[in-house]
């Protein structure tokens, strides 16, 4: 993979993630305990690890479908 390559799929998946964080968490019940121990893990996600950030969304998405 060349250099270029990597930077677009990490600005990709960059604007992706503000993108669709907003929405999804938006879906948070701050009222329920375990969407606010969530919230918090997901804060504590460093910036640079997208898949996690990614993954944790997802999963999260999914449960409350």
């Amino acid at each position: 993979m060349t250099k270029y390559s990597k930077e677009l799929r990490q600005k990709t998946s960059n604007e992706w993630i503000k993108k669709n964080t907003k929405s999804i968490l938006a879906r948070f019940n701050m009222k329920k305990e375990e969407d606010v121990k969530s919230m918090d893990l997901f804060k504590l996600v460093p910036e640079k690890t997208n898949t996690l950030k990614i993954k944790f969304l997802l999963n999260f998405y999914f449960k409350n479908k």
